[in-house]
């Protein structure tokens, strides 16, 4: 209060939990109007890393982007493949999974946003909001919402997945309807030297995809998107091993839309 010359209960306000509350009331903080999204279409960038523990905890081992058409109500998925060349300029480039990695050394806290601002310029388009969460992030949400359901388009065995010993071991998926926890869905997501056609990096996005229809089935089974209090529970689960610029208020605006949005209006690409 002291440093912006302003009333000491305006900044009190401002506190993020109460700025969100106020919101929520009244449709608008002290500090600023009411965030509205984009009138027609909202595009958000989603990373996977490792994270803690992890070799190249920093490397982008998931890039997704969803572009959500509010309204005609249809959902795009993009997904890039980690080993895509990223421009960097005067010809050189470098592997876009290095790019989030990279930024996030420069501007500790800061990489999920700066890498989305960068791929964003080099596809044209503006980047409302990313998430970036890492693999025990992502586990722990799985096993919150007790696993999920996934079909499996065709079986497969993959001999070298990496092991937190920087080991291989063999893990297999059977063609058919899966339940998977945490650590399974991770596998199932992150499998890069499977036979059967599961080697390559489209399968490996194709199967992140089917992940995440997966996990909005089922917190829509769960009504889950409609009960505020069920989605922060789940918001901390994972707070530590996420970083967004998305406020609770923000997923508030945007996971209602959610349950309008037709399993035959999302395309996978």
């Amino acid at each position: 209060s002291v440093e912006r010359g302003t009333d000491v209960l305006m900044e009190v306000g401002n506190v993020p939990v109460l700025a969100n509350l106020r919101r929520l009331v009244f449709g608008y903080s002290t500090a600023e109007q009411w965030e509205k999204l984009p009138t027609d279409r909202v595009n958000v960038l989603l990373f996977g890393i490792g994270g803690e523990g992890h070799d190249g905890a920093q490397l982008t081992d998931t890039i997704i982007l969803a572009s959500i058409d509010i309204k005609d109500k249809k959902v795009a998925l993009l997904s890039i493949p980690r080993d895509t060349a990223y421009p960097l300029g005067s010809g050189r480039f470098e592997k876009i999974n290095a790019v989030q990695a990279y930024a996030e050394q420069d501007y500790p806290g800061e990489g999920a946003r700066r890498a989305a601002d960068a791929l964003g310029k080099l596809l044209e388009i503006e980047i409302h909001h990313v998430i970036r969460v890492d693999f025990t992030g992502f586990a722990k949400f799985i096993d919150a919402i007790d696993g999920v359901d996934v079909e499996v388009e065709r079986s497969f065995v993959d001999p070298q997945f990496p092991t937190s010993d920087e080991r291989w071991t063999l893990v297999s998926f059977k063609k058919g309807p899966q339940h998977l926890a945490g650590d399974e869905a991770l596998t199932f997501a992150r499998s890069r030297h499977g036979n059967n056609g599961e080697g390559s990096d489209f399968a490996r996005s194709r199967r992140q995809q089917l992940i995440m229809m997966a996990i909005r089935d089922k917190l829509l089974s769960l009504q889950t998107l409609s009960d505020p209090s069920k989605l922060s529970a789940l918001y901390s689960v994972v707070s530590s091993h996420v970083q967004t610029d998305l406020t609770l208020w923000n997923m508030l605006q945007l996971v209602p839309l959610a349950k309008d949005f037709s399993r035959e209006r999302i395309s996978l690409h």
